[in-house]
């Protein structure tokens, strides 16, 4: 049976956030907590679970520096092909730990993830299919990825491909959840400030 301790999350944090004028991993969720401090703290509460930080030079030269990712079963990975896109990126995540059976991958453009949501997702996951919320009708993140879909994500070299093209090919495991959360992309100034405000 599959438990949490062969479970890890990629955050995907080496996105050059141009519409944000910004990084957005930095970005402040409140005075003291960033928006990737937040997402990680979440998942810590999910308990042994590997935890995957892929982040662009600056982002990573910021994450270093701050003893809140040090944890045992915490890796901060740079991308320095930037050019090769977010597929290339969860591949350098997958390459810190082989062994994984499943893997949830985590934008840093919503940091409102929540322990509970996490939970609902792995307890219904499937073993063939990649696992996600849908609220309303619409598809939201994070998504949760088993172990054969990884294992064609780690072997491609083709990165004009998508991560949705990988996980659509045999359809979604599709869970309701009551939080509209799960489908907010904060990509502008704008975007932040509503956000922040609310």
């Amino acid at each position: 049976m599959t438990n949490k301790s062969n479970t890890a999350v990629i955050i995907l944090a080496a996105g050059k956030s141009e519409r944000m004028g910004t990084y957005k991993p930095l970005l402040k969720l409140d005075r003291a907590t960033s928006f990737i401090e937040k997402i990680y703290l979440t998942y810590r509460q999910f308990k042994n679970i590997k935890i995957v930080i892929v982040a662009n030079k600056n982002v990573y030269e910021s994450l270093i520096l701050n003893n809140l990712f040090t944890n045992k079963n915490t890796h901060i990975v740079m991308n320095e092909q930037l050019e090769k896109g977010r597929l290339f990126s969860i591949q350098l995540g997958l390459n810190i730990m082989p062994e994984i059976e499943y893997c949830f991958i985590q934008n840093t453009d919503n940091p409102f993830i929540t322990i509970g949501l996490l939970n609902q997702l792995f307890k219904n996951k499937v073993n063939n299919k990649t696992t996600l919320p849908i609220y309303n009708g619409k598809n939201g993140h994070p998504v949760l990825i088993p172990k054969k879909i990884l294992s064609c994500i780690r072997a491609t070299t083709d990165y004009n491909l998508t991560l949705k093209d990988f996980t659509s090919k045999n359809g979604f495991n599709q869970i309701m959840v009551s939080d509209s959360s799960i489908l907010i992309n904060i990509n502008t100034p704008k975007d932040y400030s509503n956000i922040i405000k609310r």
